[in-house]
Formats: structure tokens, sequence, C-alpha cells
């Protein structure tokens, strides 16, 4: 582009020194972050598996406890 004055300006950066967008790192995070959403979904219910093979209880014994509820065990 010419001025009125005679100058040129660029219009923009060359062909080489675009500047590429780094998704590398947004991927990562976005990666971890699935990663720990899905250990949490999980984690619970095998535990209460594990829980319930130690402890020796049956369906929803060990989830009224644990959310204050009373009862007699069976």
């Amino acid at each position: 582009m010419t001025l009125n004055n005679g100058t040129t300006t660029s219009s923009g950066p060359s062909a080489g020194a675009a500047r590429r967008p780094g998704y590398a790192g947004t991927l990562a995070a976005a990666s971890c972050a699935v990663f720990v959403a899905q250990l949490a979904n999980a984690l619970p219910a095998s535990l209460n598996g594990l829980f319930q093979q130690d402890l020796g209880t049956h369906g929803s014994q060990l989830t009224g406890k644990l959310h204050g509820e009373t009862g007699t065990a069976r």
C-alpha cells in the first residue's frame, strides 16, 4: 500500500512470519481436565465396591451410613 507521501507500508505480516497458533497447551489442559473428571466420576463406585467386600455389607447399607442415616444391619 502506498501513502500519499510516496512511502509504502506493509499490509500485514509476511507469509513466513505468520504466527502458528499454539493448540498443544490447550489440548493438554483439556485432556487433563477430562481425565480428572472421569476419574472423579468413576472412583466413588469403585471404592464403594471395595468397602462392601471388606466390611461385608450389602446394597445401600454403606451409602445410607455415609449420608448420616441410621438403620439396623441386616
